[in-house]
């Protein structure tokens, strides 16, 4: 069976805007071809990519709605090249083998993406010990951590309080565990890339120029400002907020893209072998992000690796349409939920300030003025203690230890455990 992508654009133009009218129609298009519509997805419609780029605006976002819309249904992992050309993964690691560099582009909470991140790292690593795993979740500051926790000399607990990992990065946990657990168990180096958040912080609210010598020190000397492509892109498709200074919020996200470049390439010239990138799509996929900065600062074989779920918003979605990756893996719409909540807030002194109505907090008993101390048998450091606790324990219901009135008081919790 050939369905030629035209025909489906007419098809899907002429009907009703019904979704009952839209579901029947597609069903009978294919009916009977479940098996090979993934076939076709490979070789016909996701393939028309290539020759979308060349369609005019209308019909380039009818292009995009027929794309989603038969991805969706038929939920099939596409492999493909930039030039729209489908591929076996046999092809993806041998070509990437062959790489000084690979950039990974994620989605922060794509549960499929972590799990080809994990699939690339154990492909990659081979047993050559030369290879190590950047990440963007990191400040450089956290890389005697990193280092601690792949010596063995933490435990996992002691490593999420060491990175605090709820104030660092604030995704699930669970989503990046098994590369930290992988990684460990190889002796694999996990290289802290990103810069210090209050100095890009700084940058956001005020540019470079904001700057002390001392904390433009801690930057890399040269911060590319002038790349048309770039701001173009960086425009179209980052969220502003209103009152947002869009010129200082540009400088600071090219000091991201820049400060993890920069100590990608650092570690290259230190360390020799291959790095693989593990960072926001935002940053690598068009290139212009941390790629060609770190081609500037260290020649070597660059690829490019974007995981991409079908379900993505019509914006991002369309840009796939666009060059940019040596290779895009469509997967299923896949998700995480939220992570595990107690349902409080807390002050910097661990004083609960604010109990939700409903949660698992105001169920068990927790008040506001409650001074949190420990959790099982964890003791709670930081307001986001309690958040690793509830990542790393093993049994719905623990015992939570606070303060009240100055007396300590035992209280059992349940909260579900992470999905």
């Amino acid at each position: 069976m050939r369905i030629h992508l035209p025909a489906i654009l007419a098809l899907l133009s002429s009907l009703a805007s019904a979704e009952d009218a839209l579901d029947r129609r597609i069903e009978d298009l294919f009916r009977g071809h479940a098996d090979g519509l993934k076939g076709e997805l490979h070789d016909l419609i996701l393939h028309e990519i290539g020759h979308a780029r060349r369609l005019d605006a209308a019909e380039r976002a009818g292009t995009v709605d027929v794309l989603r819309e038969a991805a969706r249904r038929a939920r099939p992992e596409v492999l493909m090249r930039e030039n729209g050309d489908t591929a076996d993964t046999a092809a993806l690691w041998a070509d990437l083998r062959k790489a000084t560099v690979v950039h990974f582009a994620e989605t922060h909470d794509h549960v499929r993406g972590h799990e080809l991140e994990l699939e690339a790292v154990k492909q990659l690593a081979g047993d050559k010990g030369d290879f190590a795993v950047g990440l963007e979740m990191f400040p450089q500051s956290l890389q005697p951590v990193l280092d601690q926790w792949n010596a063995g000399e933490l435990t996992e607990w002691e490593f999420m309080e060491g990175v605090n990992w709820y104030k660092s990065w604030g995704f699930p946990y669970r989503l990046f565990r098994p590369i930290f657990l992988f990684c460990r168990e190889h002796k694999i180096p996990l290289v802290a890339l990103n810069a210090p958040p209050e100095i890009n912080r700084k940058v956001g609210r005020g540019g470079l120029r904001s700057l002390t010598d001392e904390e433009r020190a801690m930057l890399p000397a040269e911060i590319v400002l002038t790349d048309p492509e770039h701001r173009r892109y960086f425009e179209e498709t980052m969220p502003h907020h209103p009152g947002m200074k869009i010129d200082t919020f540009y400088e600071a996200f090219c000091v991201w893209d820049e400060t993890m470049a920069d100590r990608g390439a650092a570690w290259l010239k230190s360390h020799g072998g291959r790095l693989l990138v593990i960072a926001g799509s935002g940053h690598i996929r068009t290139r212009r992000g941390i790629p060609e900065r770190l081609k500037r600062r260290f020649k070597g074989r660059y690829r490019v690796l974007y995981a991409r779920d079908v379900g993505a918003p019509e914006d991002n979605f369309d840009l796939m349409l666009a060059p940019g990756a040596d290779w895009i893996w469509w997967t299923k719409e896949d998700h995480a939920p939220a992570p595990p909540r107690l349902g409080i807030s807390m002050d910097e002194k661990l004083a609960v300030t604010l109990v939700a109505p409903g949660s698992a907090a105001e169920k068990a008993g927790v008040k506001v003025g409650d001074v949190l101390k420990r959790a099982g048998k964890r003791t709670m450091a930081k307001p986001e203690s309690i958040r690793h606790y509830l990542e790393i324990r093993t049994k719905e219901t623990f015992t939570l230890l606070v303060s009240r009135n100055g007396a300590d008081t035992k209280i059992p919790v349940t909260v579900p455990l992470p999905k």
